[in-house]
């Protein structure tokens, strides 16, 4: 807890967070639950040595997701797991999600720590899709004010049986 503090402190000293040197290429990803995915960020210039990985979550909660002191190689994140990588290089950082989860969904952001400032890149959104193999009829009283498919994608009744069940 005190690494997390202590990693928003120069964010909220200076009140800065720009946009200028780092760039996340890739804006979008969809990946199926389950997949591997890698988020990419360049850094244009020879990076500080503090750099971090935030999730913008889809009920707009900031997290801080992981945290490298490069001069170290040393990473600590949030949660001790192997959920998640971080592999940095003097002008890259990349996040790996080993087994993409539902709760993956958000706005990953880079960025670089200096004394005054934190530099963050402009996000990448990572969609988990979630293939629908629990189809529900609608009960008869929806069907009259429906028009349309007479089925849906009941997602809740599969998720609940897929953590009791794992496919």
């Amino acid at each position: 807890i005190k690494l997390n503090v202590m990693l928003l402190i120069p964010l909220l000293i200076s009140g800065e967070a720009l946009l200028s040197d780092i760039s996340q290429p890739v804006s979008f990803q969809a990946v199926k639950l389950g997949d591997r995915v890698t988020i990419s960020c360049h850094i244009q210039h020879d990076a500080p040595r503090m750099r971090v990985w935030y999730k913008l979550t889809t009920s707009k909660r900031l997290q801080l997701v992981a945290s490298t002191d490069t001069l170290y190689n040393l990473t600590i994140f949030k949660e001790p797991s192997q959920h998640f990588l971080v592999k940095s290089e003097s002008f890259k950082s990349h996040l790996t999600i080993s087994k993409t989860i539902r709760d993956d969904t958000g706005t990953y952001y880079c960025g670089v720590l200096t004394l005054n400032k934190c530099d963050f890149g402009q996000g990448t959104f990572l969609l988990i899709k979630v293939m629908c193999l629990h189809f529900k009829k609608f009960p008869p009283a929806d069907l009259q004010k429906k028009k349309g498919p007479l089925y849906h994608c009941d997602l809740e009744s599969f998720l609940q049986k897929y953590q009791q069940d794992p496919i």
